[in-house]
């Protein structure tokens, strides 16, 4: 049987009320129902995709900051340490005294 579309199936035989075909609308711009619930299907899969993504991501990116802000706080407590070390070796440098400034601060900390 030829149709006169390229493809296209033919109707179903209808008959009484059913068969005023004047209803019948065809939309060429519009896609079937089926492809279009396959595309919303795709594009929910791509957003899902895309949200566990950009999670993983902002979990990682969030780890790192932390990290840089636990190496910040580790460099300021050695900073710190340094000042004080500097300070008992130059008073070490400076006192031709028996009593080492270091080892009395050691001392003291026990």
């Amino acid at each position: 049987m030829a149709h006169a579309l390229t493809g296209a199936l033919p109707l179903p035989s209808m008959t009484g009320a059913s068969a005023d075909l004047s209803r019948l609308q065809l939309n060429r711009d519009e896609p079937p129902p089926a492809l279009r619930r396959a595309l919303a299907r795709t594009v929910l899969l791509f957003v899902v995709a895309a949200f566990v993504i950009g999670g993983a991501v902002f979990a990682l990116r969030a780890r790192a900051e932390a990290k840089i802000a636990d190496i910040e706080g580790k460099m300021k407590t050695l900073a710190a340490m340094k000042r004080t070390l500097r300070g008992l070796v130059d008073q070490c440098e400076q006192c031709g005294s028996a009593e080492c400034p270091i080892l009395a601060s050691l001392e003291s900390s026990r």
